[in-house]
């Protein structure tokens, strides 16, 4: 099952008003993995969550579990999400609040002392919600979530409005469930930092397109969209070069009279894009390192030029 995608979006089409959001989008979420969904406000990530979540219909195209058609009865036993702030009871306790959703999902009552101490917040089972600071909310919000056992937690937009402890207490959580009970998680964001510190895989969503789909976040924060190749020679003419790589499916990021750096895909190697240059005979070529931003940059960017 590791190898199937716990989610598969194919030739999706969404209007809202006439207006087109999404058109032919295709999208998966690898399984085990915690996937986050970037972008800027206003590309489509709310409206692609609560599609997920069964809040909204698309209008064509298919959405798979795990190679099986997603249908309300099959979205009800394996998907959660927790869309915006927490949906809670503030006249009734943490325990209570979650006694609520055993009781829908016919869970056992064990379940809900576990679920309280996975979110850390055993030692407030009694109290009321009322009481409760925002990132505890969040974190009750979750536990209703997560206590159905489900195949796919989604989340939209989880930090918004916490403070910084509150953040990295729902971070430690997410990372919890997913490396401890191995829950597949999909959450969207604007917050490039909190992509690069929670997430195992990225995908970036661009006015309703995915620009570049699971992209894997290394330890280093290193995000590897395309690789970028520095080449370097002391003078070369840059007509001479843009002529050889309109060939290719390289793009100039960067060009003056001694450098040129190109972006290539992933799988290029060095001794290929020297010999699609062959002609500059280059006096040295290596890649280029790049961080998180500049890469998500450097995509949008390309996004609106095209």
């Amino acid at each position: 099952m590791n190898d199937i995608p716990c989610l598969a979006l194919n030739n999706l089409n969404f209007k809202f008003n006439e207006r087109v959001i999404f058109e032919d989008l295709s999208f998966h979420v690898p399984n085990n993995s915690v996937s986050a969904l970037i972008g800027l406000n206003g590309s489509g990530k709310t409206t692609l969550i609560k599609i997920l979540s069964g809040l909204l219909s698309p209008n064509s195209g298919s959405i798979k579990l795990f190679s099986e058609e997603m249908t309300p009865s099959l979205l009800k036993r394996n998907v959660t999400s927790l869309i915006e702030e927490a949906s809670v009871y503030d006249h009734l306790t943490a325990y209570e609040n979650l006694n609520l959703v055993r009781i829908m999902y016919d869970q056992p009552k064990s379940s809900i002392l576990e679920i309280l101490k996975d979110v850390g917040l055993i030692e407030f089972k009694d109290k009321k919600v009322a009481t409760f600071s925002l990132g505890m909310r969040q974190r009750l919000g979750l536990a209703m979530a997560i206590l159905p056992s489900p195949l796919l937690l989604i989340l939209d937009e989880p930090m918004n409005g916490l403070d910084p402890i509150g953040i990295l207490e729902f971070r430690e959580v997410i990372r919890n469930l997913n490396t401890s009970k191995g829950m597949t998680i999909l959450f969207s964001t604007h917050l490039l930092n909190e992509a690069q510190l929670m997430a195992t895989h990225v995908s970036m969503l661009h006015q309703g397109k995915i620009i570049s789909e699971n992209l894997l976040l290394k330890k280093d924060s290193t995000f590897l969209a395309n690789k970028i190749i520095q080449l370097r020679k002391n003078y070369f003419d840059s007509k001479t070069v843009k002529t050889l790589i309109a060939n290719t499916s390289y793009k100039i990021l960067n060009i003056n009279t001694d450098t040129l750096e190109i972006s290539v895909p992933l799988e290029t190697t060095l001794k290929e894009v020297l010999d699609a240059t062959a002609e500059i005979n280059w006096e040295s070529a290596s890649f280029k390192k790049i961080d998180f931003e500049e890469s998500f940059i450097n995509l949008i960017n390309k996004e609106r030029n095209d």
